[in-house]
């Protein structure tokens, strides 16, 4: 059962993974003299990359296409197996009052 322990538990993974990734590559910035800030733009292209190659998925389980419209709220973040499951939109913490499937 989703809960909203478990949606601010994969939050604080989310962030916690994508601040890895920016330690992780920024660590393999650190080359010879001089060479490592050169390509400190280089890196924050491919982390932009990363974060929106997950525009367009569900905003809980990060796989599905966004399908559904909240209401009233009018967001489109979760999929359609995500969506029964939530109670509140994982965008603004809105109550869910209805929804609406989409297709963009």
């Amino acid at each position: 059962m989703l809960t909203v322990f478990s949606v601010a538990r994969w939050v604080v993974y989310s962030v916690a993974g994508t601040a890895a990734y920016v330690v992780r590559t920024l660590a393999g910035v650190r080359g010879g003299a001089g060479r490592g800030f050169s390509r400190v733009p280089d890196v924050l292209g491919r982390v932009g990359r990363r974060l929106s190659d997950r525009s367009g998925k569900c905003k809980v389980c990060w796989d599905q296409p966004l399908e559904v419209l909240l209401r009233p709220c009018c967001h489109v973040a979760l999929c359609r197996q995500c969506a029964p499951r939530m109670p509140r939109c994982p965008v603004c913490n809105g109550a869910i009052q209805g929804t609406e499937r989409v297709y963009v």
